[in-house]
């Protein structure tokens, strides 16, 4: 995830286990079963982008003598509002007979002309969108803006307008099938869910009505919900999305969140993606990995569902907190080593995951107006359990009970502060001797802003 995209990415690296997936998609593309367009679904920073390359590299090497085929960035396209030309222009790229191109760009640029003319009315997309009743209401338009001489002659130009866009469509079809009898064209089309939304949707309604063509293959990189936000931005509320969507995608797909690790256990990518880059990461390996951190930051990850990206976040400013913290937590003791600063290391932890993802529960701790169950529930927790009735003790657990001890503020169900005994087992398991005194929530309040302080540079 870390690489550049510039760089030619392939699967030689495939820390996911994803490269059976690519293969699997590769299989049924080339099948004669009808899944064009397929979708990739995911959420933003899912590595949608990385296994769009890396499947696009994998045909590159492995079927070039039976596929042909090209990557769009539909986000880097759209400023430029003609769908219909970037597609046109992504497949000229892979026809490499001088005959054929000629063949294809002569029936390309007929359809695209008339595109240009209507850019007026939205362009290709409203010529395409155009239905029968919709050329009635267009003729009646004419009748009443253009003067009695004028109608007739405009009326006449509509008709053949449309006529000739479908006769230049049907073309272009032919064009492309007899191309695509040598080698399947498959283009992957991404950022669908970044564009604008009537870009994305034009995208989708070129796809069906000009290379809706046998042996023309679109992969579509999106997240789906966005693509239904994006439908009734367009169209509005009223409209099914959903049904909408059936009219244009005929299969769709996530990548699976969960793998199998070199034990065969299964572990969350997200957390995967956490081993690798603290293991590539020299100044957390040595203060992090290891230890119970790790384990707290695997339960963060699971509870709050990072991203692949959303993690790279957090160990990104989990190094700057520990390079910028270095020398303030104890003379000579690194930032998240020593047993005895282990529950205080998940706090800092903890802290971190907040400046990163909890703007607002950070207001509320730098007002000191915060309550121990906004951030118990970060944690997964929103219930008080005894520590003897607990058969496993999870760093996450361990954190809400501190925090639960130092506020005690009612917030946390089933807490008893009058309970002594679970109190001291918690303290005596935590390692730790504090109360509910105001002092020690001061001090806990100081030690979060000077956090929050160090991680902006306030001095």
């Amino acid at each position: 995830m870390t690489n550049s995209l510039n760089e030619e990415l392939n699967f030689h690296e495939d820390d996911f286990r994803r490269k059976p997936i690519a293969e699997k998609l590769i299989e049924l593309l080339q099948s004669d079963i009808d899944i064009s367009p397929v979708i990739i679904d995911g959420e933003w920073g899912t590595g949608k982008t990385y296994f769009c390359k890396k499947t696009k590299s994998l045909i590159e090497n492995n079927h070039q003598e039976n596929i042909l085929c090209t990557y769009i960035d539909a986000f880097s396209a759209d400023h430029a509002n003609e769908p219909l030309i970037t597609i046109i222009a992504a497949i000229s790229k892979l026809i490499k007979k001088k005959a054929n191109k000629s063949k294809y760009l002569r029936a390309a640029k007929a359809i695209a002309s008339y595109g240009i003319k209507a850019t007026g009315k939205a362009g290709i997309a409203w010529i395409l969108r155009t239905q029968s009743q919709d050329m009635d209401k267009e003729i009646e338009e004419v009748i009443q803006s253009a003067s009695s001489n004028s109608i007739d002659y405009a009326i006449d130009n509509l008709i053949q307008q449309h006529e000739a866009i479908e006769e230049n469509i049907t073309t272009l079809k032919n064009v492309l099938a007899e191309i695509a009898l040598t080698k399947n064209l498959i283009i992957f089309i991404d950022e669908l869910d970044r564009c604008r939304p009537d870009f994305a949707v034009s995208i989708l309604e070129v796809i069906k009505h000009v290379f809706d063509v046998e042996g023309i293959k679109f992969v579509l990189v999106t997240n789906l919900n966005q693509m239904k936000a994006s439908i009734n931005h367009c169209y509005g509320q009223a409209v099914n999305a959903h049904h909408y969507l059936d009219k244009f995608i005929k299969y769709s797909f996530k990548l699976p969140l969960d793998i199998k690790d070199e034990l065969n256990q299964q572990i969350h990518v997200s957390c995967k993606h956490a081993e690798i880059l603290i293991q590539n990461n020299k100044t957390l390996e040595k203060n992090l990995y290891g230890i119970q951190s790790l384990s707290f930051i695997k339960e963060l990850i699971i509870q709050n569902e990072l991203s692949l990206r959303q993690v790279e976040t957090f160990i990104r400013y989990l190094s700057i907190y520990t390079v910028l913290t270095y020398k303030e937590i104890a003379p000579s003791v690194k930032p998240f080593m020593s047993f005895k600063f282990t529950v205080y290391t998940l706090l800092s932890v903890f802290i971190v995951f907040i400046f990163c993802f909890e703007s607002d529960l950070k207001e509320k701790i730098i007002k000191q107006k915060i309550k121990a169950l906004d951030l118990c529930k970060i944690l997964g927790v929103t219930k008080h359990q005894k520590i003897a009735e607990l058969s496993n003790i999870t760093n996450s657990k361990s954190l809400a009970a501190l925090i639960t001890i130092i506020f005690n503020d009612n917030s946390i169900e089933n807490y008893q502060h009058s309970d002594e005994k679970d109190t001291k087992e918690w303290k005596n398991y935590l390692q730790v001797n504090v109360d509910d005194s105001e002092h020690y929530k001061e001090n806990f309040f100081i030690r979060w802003s000077e956090s929050f302080d160090n991680l902006i540079f306030k001095i």
